[in-house]
């Protein structure tokens, strides 16, 4: 769905991974889930933001417990949103449409 919308995709296995990708090449914005073996969501976010400034609004998690403290905390701070798993195409879809307009 992404690349058939014009996008251009990577995939990383974990954060740690992740990072080396955004030290390594531009992007856009950055779709993460939020439990991942070596990291969290919020804290790729935070170590993403720090290589990376311009990603703070163009960064978007997934969880299946979206209403957790953990993520209610980090959308009031950053004013993203979190979607919810499972989730739909057009969740997503309109999700990365709002993002690429920032």
């Amino acid at each position: 769905m992404i690349t058939r919308g014009g996008h251009h995709a990577r995939q990383a296995s974990g954060g740690e991974e992740a990072l080396k990708l955004l030290e390594a090449e531009p992007v856009d914005l950055v779709i993460s889930d939020q439990r991942m073996a070596d990291m969290t969501g919020v804290d790729l976010y935070h170590a993403a933001v720090a290589c990376r400034p311009e990603l703070a609004t163009r960064f978007v998690l997934m969880s299946g417990d979206a209403g957790t403290p953990e993520l209610v905390e980090f959308a009031a701070a950053t004013g993203l949103g979190v979607i919810e798993k499972p989730f739909n195409l057009d969740v997503v879809r309109t999700t990365l449409e709002r993002l690429s307009k920032r």
